[in-house]
């Protein structure tokens, strides 16, 4: 799961409209089956991934760290389902 916290004021460390479409972008990229990227307000950093017990928070939005989470995480949770 990638969260995200989407910029409610200049000063919240949330997310531009700008940065979620480059968010959406890398997420769409990535050819895994399993994933779901949804918004959340109360997040203590701008983007957060999420799998199984791993946890990845971003200060920043990194491509290269996004795609290797969720391609190094794709389908190891506890029960293999298939889609």
């Amino acid at each position: 799961i990638i969260w995200y916290k989407a910029a409610n004021g200049s000063e919240d460390g949330g997310l531009s409209g700008q940065d979620i479409e480059r968010l959406k972008q890398i997420f769409s990229s990535v050819a895994v089956n399993k994933k779901i990227m949804v918004p959340r307000e109360n997040l203590d950093v701008p983007v957060a991934l999420t799998s199984w017990g791993r946890l990845l928070k971003l200060q920043t939005i990194d491509e290269i760290q996004i795609k290797a989470f969720m391609e190094t995480n794709e389908d190891r949770g506890l029960e293999k389902a298939p889609l």
